[in-house]
């Protein structure tokens, strides 16, 4: 790795960290600058502004995840028949080995996708990102379980990348419910148990998609509107 690449990456590692821990708009370049310990003119040379730092930090682990991710699905296609938890597995399981092996940097990720993924602001961002390969695993879970429709498996998916960022951003909460008997910061014992977890709601989907025959959910009945008395 060259000088130049060195301190790009440098700078990324410190602006990962300082935007995992106090958010986008709490950050500012100088912050970055002093984490990363270099010019805060040598950032604006080789990022620009903040957003285009921000952006950069997102896609360096984001390309590859996605390596991953592909080459696990790809091995999924090879099965005769593909599984449901196979592909479920193929999606969760590269960030779970990259988030526990890959370095400290992707526990910051973790966080930092979490509080990003599902933000309306950063939408583009993330779906740039990730969109073409959910198209492919939406695609998958069809095919593993004929009986979901598209619908049904996209949102099943969307549902999946909630569980995903709650998983991985470790927040505590399962700390608190349970009093300190159970601990989010087990990743391995959250994978273990979000799998059965998933696996069974795409199920319960294609049985809910059989049992109505239709590709959309059965719709609520209206309330009567009231009769006003003058």
């Amino acid at each position: 790795m060259g000088k130049a690449e060195y301190t790009k990456e440098t700078i990324l590692d410190a602006a990962e960290a300082r935007f995992a821990d106090a958010g986008y708009d709490t950050v500012s370049m100088r912050h970055v600058a002093d984490g990363a310990g270099v010019p805060l003119g040598l950032i604006n040379y080789h990022f620009g502004t903040k957003e285009k730092l921000f952006e950069a930090v997102i896609a360096r682990r984001a390309e590859e995840l996605n390596a991953r991710r592909r080459e696990a699905l790809s091995a999924v296609g090879k099965m005769s028949p593909a599984t449901v938890e196979a592909v479920l597995g193929a999606f969760l399981r590269p960030y779970l080995e990259l988030t526990l092996r890959g370095g400290a940097g992707w526990r910051s990720y973790g966080k930092l996708i979490a509080e990003t993924g599902q933000s309306h602001r950063w939408c583009t961002l993330i779906t740039n990102q990730f969109g073409e390969l959910a198209n492919r695993f939406i695609d998958a879970l069809v095919k593993a379980e004929p009986r979901l429709t598209r619908e049904l498996a996209a949102r099943g998916y969307v549902h999946m990348v909630s569980v995903m960022v709650g998983i991985f951003a470790a927040n505590e909460l399962l700390d608190i419910v349970s009093g300190g008997k159970f601990t989010s910061r087990d990743l391995e014992r959250a994978y273990d148990c979000a799998m059965p977890f998933l696996t069974g709601a795409f199920h319960g989907f294609a049985a809910h998609a059989t049992s109505v025959g239709t590709t959309k959910p059965p719709a609520r009945p209206r309330t009567p509107a009231r009769t006003v008395r003058h």
